[in-house]
């Protein structure tokens, strides 16, 4: 057994956002070449996608930018290049590039790619121009406005693509082992968690092909808890005055819905994923104080103890 050190810290709430009238997000993942690709819409989020050339392949990169560079035409001019980089959640055989957010960009160029995959595709994501969506049914209240977890229903989960609604079936284990990742999105205050959770659920369901978000847990820069992949039952948190310790736990056993975030490796393997780029060599230093000390608070729900790491 395994487990991750964290220092329990103060979590502060920030100002109350909900799920109701957010956009609907809209996906152009598209296999792309060395010329700029302009998508239907503008991009909010952007994420590279391959197969690997061998189940247990990896890949060959070269140079400061091992997993290709991207630049973005931003108000008619195009920025610099910047470095990919590699996601948190992974899957056999597949490479998953993590999820950056972008400016409003109307066109992407790639380049630098490295060896060893193939079926490159580009995810373009928008969580701000697509249809008005109501509010789930669910709606959060303000009596409840100072839980410190978002529930599926609070931000706003697309149930309707996910695979388990296309008969795709749900593996639980026993918890085992935590691991703890990071999105590499972005490290701003003013971010819109919600409308992050929704990129990535459609990052990784659309784009990779997955059943479902590859994290069980999110945590953003404030300490709140995001429920990630479902277990298949009714949890409550902001829309019922629940606490989310029911998050990815199947009813009547307590076990964890296996997730998709460490290939081969996921069952009774608990995914943290860490909303923000906290990797120093690539030139983000986010503060993981308060999330890490959520994390630790949150293994409660874990028969897991937040003491050591391996």
């Amino acid at each position: 057994m395994a487990s991750t050190a964290m220092t329990v810290g103060l979590v502060v709430d920030p100002p109350l956002a909900t799920a109701a009238g957010h956009h609907r997000t809209l996906n152009d993942t598209r296999a792309f070449g060395s010329a700029p690709v302009t998508p239907d819409h503008a991009i909010d989020y952007f994420g590279l996608v391959a197969d690997l050339d061998s189940p247990n392949g990896s890949l060959v990169g070269q140079g400061a930018s091992p997993f290709g560079e991207v630049r973005f035409l931003v108000d008619g001019r195009w920025t610099a290049w910047q470095s990919l980089d590699l996601d948190g959640a992974q899957a056999e055989g597949q490479f998953t590039g993590s999820l950056i957010a972008v400016d409003h960009a109307t066109a992407y160029q790639v380049r630098n790619l490295p060896k060893g995959a193939h079926n490159w595709r580009a995810a373009a994501i928008n969580t701000t121009d697509g249809p008005v969506e109501a509010a789930p049914a669910q709606a959060a209240s303000e009596a409840h406005a100072v839980t410190a977890c978002r529930s599926r229903a609070d931000w706003g989960a697309d149930e309707s693509i996910t695979g388990w609604e296309q008969g795709d079936v749900r593996e639980f284990f026993p918890a085992q082992v935590v691991t703890v990742h990071h999105t590499a999105t972005s490290n701003t205050s003013t971010q819109d968690y919600s409308a992050t959770m929704r990129a990535i659920l459609t990052y990784h369901v659309k784009s990779n092909g997955w059943s479902d978000i590859g994290y069980q847990y999110l945590v953003d820069r404030n300490g709140i808890v995001y429920e990630g992949r479902s277990a298949g039952s009714t949890v409550s948190c902001l829309d019922g005055g629940g606490d989310g310790s029911d998050f990815a736990h199947q009813a009547g056993t307590g076990n964890i819905v296996t997730g998709a975030h460490v290939g081969t490796y996921n069952s009774g393997n608990i995914g943290v994923a860490l909303m923000g780029c906290f990797n120093a060599s690539g030139g983000c230093t986010g503060d993981t104080t308060v999330p890490a000390g959520s994390v630790a608070g949150w293994s409660r729900c874990w028969p897991i103890l937040p003491i050591g790491t391996r």
